[in-house]
């Protein structure tokens, strides 16, 4: 997975859905809706700063998302 790409991940009872901005592959923190969030990202195991389509950013390992499949466009 690059940069670009869209994943989704298990959220609550559903799954929530972002593209990947960034892909770091040693530990990495970020300030994120007023929280540090850390992610011990590996090169076998990567963490990715996602965006969100309403611009909320998560970190994520790429052991918690997967490849989504892109919306139709209207």
């Amino acid at each position: 997975m690059r940069k670009g790409t869209q994943v989704s991940w298990k959220y609550g009872t559903g799954t929530a859905t972002g593209k990947i901005e960034e892909t770091h592959k040693e530990s990495v923190t970020r300030k994120l809706q007023g929280a540090e969030i850390t992610r011990n990202g590996t090169p076998d195991n990567p963490a990715f700063l996602i965006v969100q389509e309403n611009g909320d950013r998560v970190l994520k390992l790429q052991s918690e998302v997967k490849a989504a499949v892109p919306k139709a466009k209207k």
